[in-house]
């Protein structure tokens, strides 16, 4: 019986089950080479076989790491950024317009709503810090620089809570909580949640004592500039 021979410009794939599944995957756009295999189920080099092929077709592009897919050349730029597009809307249906502080920063018009924001993000810090078996203590009330303890045997954090409602990670802190920053700064821990009534993320900033910086999980770290304000008055009475 005679078997059907592979075309010479077709990928190395066993069968055009795995195709299809890899297809699938990467139909959704953002996906990186790891997350297409693992996802599939395949094996790495057969994921890269097959994307090596869509990509000499046209069909597909790497970009920093991520596969990008559409149905031909002439609708890829239509596809790409899908993903990002669709969150960026989402974010600016839930975010209302914002006003700068005089800081350089923009601060949200809605009181009501940047109250659910700051909320928001507490909600999100408690629930990250007693999964790591941390007891909650707040203190926001009491003006010690800090919104609460996290205490878990002999090591008590001071947690500093941020909430941001867009994705851009820039935050003020205010005269005491920089002071008990730099007093404290081995246990303060500035947790700033962003995108927090959409999709919520949680950012943790420690101290480096050898790098002499604050850094978070994935290593980003953060420029502090210190600020200093006025008070601008009239010597007249009225």
């Amino acid at each position: 019986m005679a078997t059907k021979k592979q075309p010479a410009n077709e990928p190395a794939t066993k069968s055009t089950k795995e195709g299809h599944f890899i297809q699938k995957v990467m139909a959704e756009d953002g996906y990186s080479e790891k997350e297409i295999s693992d996802r599939t189920r395949l094996p790495l080099k057969r994921v890269r076989e097959h994307i090596d092929h869509e990509v000499s077709k046209g069909r597909a592009k790497r970009k920093n790491g991520v596969i990008y897919v559409s149905d031909s050349p002439q609708q890829r730029p239509d596809r790409w950024g899908k993903k990002l597009r669709r969150q960026k809307a989402t974010e600016a249906k839930e975010s209302p317009k914002r006003v700068p502080s005089g800081t350089g920063l923009p601060r949200q018009l809605d009181p009501l709503l940047r109250c659910k924001v700051e909320e928001a993000a507490r909600i999100k810090t408690i629930d990250h810090f007693q999964e790591q078996g941390y007891k909650i203590e707040p203190r926001d009330k009491d003006n010690l620089g800090w919104d609460m303890f996290a205490t878990r045997g002999s090591s008590k954090l001071r947690l500093e809570v941020k909430g941001l409602s867009g994705g851009a990670l820039c935050v003020e802190l205010t005269p005491n909580e920089y002071k008990m920053l730099r007093k404290f700064r081995l246990s303060y821990r500035i947790c700033v949640v962003t995108r927090a009534l959409v999709n919520p993320k949680l950012s943790v900033f420690t101290y480096n004592a050898k790098q002499a910086t604050w850094k978070d999980e994935v290593g980003r770290a953060l420029r502090i500039e210190k600020l200093t304000g006025a008070r601008c008055r009239t010597t007249d009475r009225f």
